[in-house]
């Protein structure tokens, strides 16, 4: 999903995954240890996919939709099923023709000169990425009872925040690219805060499935170590590229 559905063609099919899983639990649980494991997410809940805008402004004032080409070749608008991936924002007008356009036509806003396949995950894309996540998520769920192994469902977790974000303190924390505070620059890894969340759905998954009394994490040490600081001095980043990003997400 990550390289706009170009690589590799497909997913791993569902036989090849359910029998490799297997062969990791059966290895896992022959050790003695006790195993808790996890399902995985919808991978376009993340903001890698969800931040960047299928329509923008070429300076119009008006916003318009982005010319794409999915990954059945045939150019066309982008529409609210398409995604634009994080690593094609920089692309966005170039007029370099170095992407298949010629050169001094603003990619994205001609035809002639849409955003490249591998920076856009069009909706047949995203309905490939959604139904291997679900099948995988399947087995998963299957192999686990089996092996009796208790699941973290992160996809639901993963995906109620999407929907409606995560509540601490007062403060609603969101899947938003930098301004939500669970994602890291890249778009993909969560942040401390992000990390700190995810274990704690581990360990209060341990705790209730092996009679445990892990402490969880204090998610509010962690708040205070991110970047929501008022001050910037605080703040160990790039200043001037965290600036840069935000303006160029929030419109700010």
């Amino acid at each position: 999903a990550t390289s706009g559905g170009t690589l590799p063609a497909a997913p791993t099919d569902g036989a090849t995954f359910g029998f490799l899983y297997g062969v990791m639990l059966d290895s896992l649980v022959a050790t003695g240890a006790d195993v808790v494991i996890a399902n995985i997410p919808d991978v376009t809940t993340i903001p890698f996919f969800t931040t960047v805008p299928y329509k923008v402004d070429p300076g119009t004032g008006t916003e318009v939709p982005l010319f794409i080409q999915p990954g059945d070749g045939a150019v066309r608008s982008a529409t609210n099923a398409d995604f634009i991936l994080l690593s094609g924002s920089s692309l966005i007008g170039d007029v370099s023709g170095n992407y298949g356009a010629p050169a001094g036509v603003p990619l994205g806003f001609a035809d002639i000169a849409p955003m490249p396949s591998s920076v856009v995950l069009d909706s047949v894309e995203i309905a490939v990425a959604q139904a291997a996540v679900a099948n995988f998520n399947s087995t998963i769920a299957s192999l686990a009872a089996a092996h009796n192994i208790p699941v973290v469902d992160i996809n639901s977790i993963f995906t109620d925040i999407h929907l409606h974000g995560y509540e601490l303190a007062g403060i609603t924390f969101t899947s938003s690219f930098v301004t939500g505070g669970l994602f890291s620059l890249d778009g993909v890894h969560p942040t401390d805060l992000g990390s700190g969340v995810i274990a704690n759905e581990f360990i209060n998954t341990i705790n209730a499935n092996f009679d445990a009394s892990i402490p969880l994490v204090n998610i509010i040490d962690l708040m205070e170590e991110i970047s929501l600081k008022k001050s910037a001095s605080d703040i160990s980043y790039n200043k001037e590229a965290f600036d840069n990003v935000v303006r160029m997400f929030s419109g700010k």
